[in-house]
């Protein structure tokens, strides 16, 4: 769970340059659940 907790935490704070609206709202969304799932499983 770890490396993905790592992944989702660089999902959030660099997001690709190209991303807008709608796009970016995805990603973050994405990266945001992956971190929160990442971290459900890294603690129990």
């Amino acid at each position: 769970a770890a490396p993905l907790i790592g992944l989702s935490f660089l999902m959030v704070f660099a997001p690709p340059d190209g991303l807008t609206g709608v796009q970016l709202s995805v990603w973050m969304g994405v990266a945001v659940f992956a971190y929160f799932t990442a971290m459900t499983v890294f603690i129990v």
